[in-house]
């Protein structure tokens, strides 16, 4: 055995210890491990991973259509600023002739030119926004309104309203501005504005994102009060109160959550992050770990991402901005060659049998190009039969029809719909220019929900099978339903109101889309419509109904009932106070006798009545259920629970809407259609509207109110919008002192009830008749409203301004421009657009506008009755 040599192996291995003791000590004692680096060792690859899908997610819906004007789920000056903090250069973010950038600038020039439209809150933003882009002069004159704000209020506020002055300040502070402005009076105003026992804000509604906000904008003004001891213990009181209030609301996972649950916990989490950061909290800290020893960093990171990608429980742009903030405060980044989106070259295809294409996969950057991508890319076609790929991209067609061509990029996926068109023999790409004998050759778009195009191409059907419904099915969408109700096309479930028409040459049908008989030249348009004056329906879904061998007694008479009043020639009245979960349920055949008969029914339930013409069931959903046997009709009318009423209204109100709770009571109507499946398995599908609108009366004696009280009575629905957040729907309606009873007419069935409003606005007109009332006040126009292609077309100016929006009409481009408190709708005369199927146009020298289009932007509510061609507008 060699000594030395085993001496030099332990030496070298003593060393070889001391060194790895020694890295292991300076990581311990590193800087970056140490209380206030927390960002820099949290900004690994977990973070990054997480910024680059917000990112991604924000692209996604700016290119797919939603708007950037400011508006409740669409994009505004906060989403312009956390992405271009993530380093996003939304100048390079293109839809249409307009980059991402201009657009949110174009929103400050609104702001600019009309002050009094925007809210501090969007002012704050929109400033901290132009100084980040170096647009000085602008962000000074938004500086400029918000001093001006301050100084005519008088308390220290901007709108007097703390739901936007919070968040106002709390921006501000971030700029480092508040010098600006009187320092004293807004501290008294925030902390005027705490519920002074909890310890939260406001003292109206204790909310959580106002809280946080409110605790922000105090430790940024508690600066200016350090040298007065007393005003400083105040004001810490106040934020340490605050902070042991939106404490108590973390929930095990290290998330925090409101009271009534109606918020995001993701958007909460992230409030609380930045509150942290602003007051020098580490939220390492033992005081901000949940009872399963999980911080909001572990939330992020492990719960706020969902399997389809999108982030938080609602799932729309405000989660994706929101943690994408968070995560810039935890140091997170993106690459400037991350790869947000691909995209295939040619975008259309068409291709006649045995001709090939070669196509090419693109990547859209951060940095803002667009870059051809040489490998990597996997190729593969829907259906290997009309369409073959190599993995090149060299595209080979087969065999007549309609397919798709993907293309998947890391993580990505671009598809486009290949048309294959019969040989012509001469190897021309068109295919012939005549349908061969039997066969039916037809022109077929399908537009989605954002005006994207899912199809676009001829598609030849056998003649004894040339209807609406093959002529989809051979395009090779993918859809949902049959040849009687399309429930989805692409993914695009109908939703309410909201779901897939079908044109032919320009015309809606209303028959069923496999009884439709199609002739070669026919245009077929399949578009997904969010008009509400089109009836869709919606597919079934599974629900918890009965089957008929577990209906009660009560349930089982009602339709027996029924049938002996119809017969009796009686009126048709139903109380449902003694049924099982206070419903009825109906045949839709006996449902469908009575209707012919021309007579309508009724449902009792307590201090609820419900009443529906004769035509009131006269829809394409309910034609179809009629057809059918095994179907019945649920029918449901009932209260909620006090807790539940509260919360709702408690929700709703902290919204700062102008509505009061006068007591009444929050009440369900359900309309259902209940199809018995085998084994008395039940599907269940919500009719999703009704053709005459249907009356409501609810008792409101008991509540005893004034003179002063009854005269702001109006009814709301309360419904959930596509981003899941709840908002009242003002209906207005009539109030009998005699009797107590308010009545009102609803489209569709929600949720409702009976609320003060401090401004209540009713418009209502008649199809060409000039007299129109508003607030029951007569009012003659110039041109009435009129029918247009199943719409109803008004007087633009008379209608818009009469419901408080300022209207420019500008003659250079032909655009009619409506500004709306912090909403920005424009038109172009006589072009169409997403949801607008009729344009505006000019008729005795006045803009006539589709009357839902337009009202629904400004926040009203219309309610059509065809019956005597009636338009009811609340606002």
């Amino acid at each position: 055995m060699n000594v030395f040599r085993g001496k030099a192996t332990k030496q070298l291995l003593a060393r070889l210890m001391l060194l790895v003791i020694f890295t292991v000590m300076s990581l311990f004692l590193s800087p970056v491990l140490l209380p206030g680096n927390q960002g820099a060792v949290l900004a690994a690859e977990p973070f990054d991973g997480l910024v680059k899908q917000a990112v991604r997610n924000n692209y996604d819906l700016y290119t797919t259509g939603t708007a950037v004007d400011g508006g409740w789920g669409n994009f505004g000056a906060v989403d312009g600023y956390v992405l271009a903090g993530a380093g996003v250069g939304l100048e390079d973010w293109q839809k249409g002739d307009k980059s991402f950038q201009e657009e949110l600038l174009a929103l400050v020039d609104a702001t600019l030119a009309n002050e009094n439209s925007s809210s501090a809150k969007r002012i704050a933003y929109e400033y901290i926004l132009a100084k980040e882009w170096g647009e000085t002069e602008k962000a000074g004159q938004l500086l400029t309104i918000l001093k001006e704000r301050q100084n005519k209020q008088g308390n220290g506020s901007f709108d007097n309203n703390a739901f936007s002055d919070l968040p106002a300040f709390a921006v501000l502070g971030r700029a480092g501005v508040l010098a600006e402005f009187d320092q004293a009076m807004a501290i008294t105003f925030i902390l005027d504005s705490q519920d002074k026992s909890s310890g939260a804000w406001t003292n109206t509604w204790q909310d959580f994102q106002t809280t946080a906000q409110a605790v922000r904008a105090l430790t940024y003004l508690k600066s200016f009060v350090e040298d007065k001891a007393e005003e400083l213990a105040t004001v810490q009181g106040a934020i340490d109160k605050g902070l042991a209030w939106l404490k108590d609301k973390q929930q095990s996972d290290g998330s925090f959550q409101d009271a009534s649950g109606f918020d995001d916990p993701l958007i909460d989490a992230v409030e609380v992050l930045l509150t942290l950061k602003t007051a020098g909290i580490e939220f390492t800290d033992a005081a901000w770990i949940s009872s399963e020893g999980k911080s909001v960093v572990d939330y992020l990171t492990e719960k706020a991402l969902n399997e389809d990608r999108t982030f938080g429980t609602s799932c729309n742009l405000a989660d994706n901005t929101w943690v994408l903030k968070g995560l810039q405060i935890l140091g997170g980044n993106i690459d400037e060659n991350t790869v947000l989106a691909i995209r295939i070259s040619p975008e259309s295809l068409r291709l006649s049998e045995n001709a090939t294409a070669q196509l090419k996969a693109e990547a859209f950057k951060l940095k803002g190009t667009w870059e051809e991508i040489a490998a990597g890319v996997s190729w593969s076609t829907g259906d290997v039969n009309l369409a073959a790929i190599d993995e090149h991209g060299l595209l080979t067609a087969l065999k007549a029809g309609n397919t798709i061509v993907k293309a998947g990029y890391l993580d990505l996926a671009k598809q486009v719909v290949l048309g294959v068109t019969e040989s012509s023999g001469g190897g021309s790409s068109g295919g012939s220019s005549r349908p061969p004998e039997n066969k039916v050759r037809v022109e077929v778009t399908v537009t989605g929900e954002k005006g994207e195009n899912l199809f676009s191409g001829r598609v030849t059907l056998e003649q004894k099978e040339a209807t609406v419904f093959e002529a989809l099915v051979k395009t090779g969408v993918r859809y949902e339903g049959d040849s009687n109700f399309i429930t989805a096309i692409e993914g695009q479930k109908n939703r309410g109101m909201n779901g897939w028409m079908v044109k032919i040459n320009g015309k809606f049908i209303a028959t069923s889309v496999g009884d439709y008989t199609l002739r070669t030249g026919d245009a077929v348009e399949w578009l997904y419509s969010t008009d509400a004056d089109n009836i869709a329906g919606v597919g079934g879904k599974p629900g918890d109904a009965a089957s008929p061998a577990q209906k009660s007694a009560a349930e089982k008479n009602a339709e027996e009932i029924l049938k002996e009043l119809s017969a009796e020639g009686g009126e048709l009245k139903v109380n449902l106070a003694n049924t099982a979960n206070q419903q009825a349920s109906f045949s839709s055949q006996l449902l469908a006798r009575i209707t012919e008969q021309g007579q309508g029914f009724q449902l009792e339930n307590g201090k609820i009545q419900v009443s529906f013409a004769p035509s009131a069931l006269l829809t394409e959903q309910l034609s179809k259920a009629r057809a059918e046997e095994k179907t019945l009709l649920n029918f449901g009318a009932k209260a909620l629970e006090e807790q539940e009423r509260k919360e709702i209204l408690a929700t709703v109100l902290r919204q700062g809407c102008g509505l009061a709770d006068i007591g009444a009571q929050v009440v369900e109507l359900r309309a259902e259609i209940a199809r018995i499946e085998e084994k008395d398995e039940v599907q269940i599908e919500t009719i999703s509207g009704f053709h005459e609108p249907v009356q409501v009366t609810l008792d409101l004696s008991e509540l005893k109110l004034s003179a002063e009280d009854a005269a702001l009575l109006t009814a709301v629905r309360y419904e959930k919008d596509r981003w899941g957040n709840l908002r009242a729907i003002k209906l207005g309606g009539t109030y009998d002192a005699a009797s107590g009873k308010f009545t009102f007419y609803t489209e569709n069935f929600s949720l409702y009830s009976v609320v003060k409003a401090e401004d209540l606005l009713t418009i209502t007109l008649t199809i060409d008749e000039p007299e129109v009332l508003i607030n029951n006040k007569q009012k003659k126009v110039d041109v009435p409203a009129c029918l247009i292609e199943n719409r109803t077309m008004v007087p633009l100016r008379f209608v818009a301004e009469g419901m408080g929006a300022e209207v420019q009409w500008q003659e250079d481009s032909g655009m009619v421009e409506m500004y709306f408190q912090d909403k920005l709708l424009k038109l172009a005369v006589g072009k169409t657009g997403p949801g607008l199927e009729v344009p505006a146009m000019i008729e005795q020298g006045r803009t006539l506008v589709p009357l839902r289009y337009v009202a629904t932007h400004l926040g009203a509510a219309v309610t059509w009755f065809p019956s005597t061609q009636t338009v009811m507008i609340v606002k």
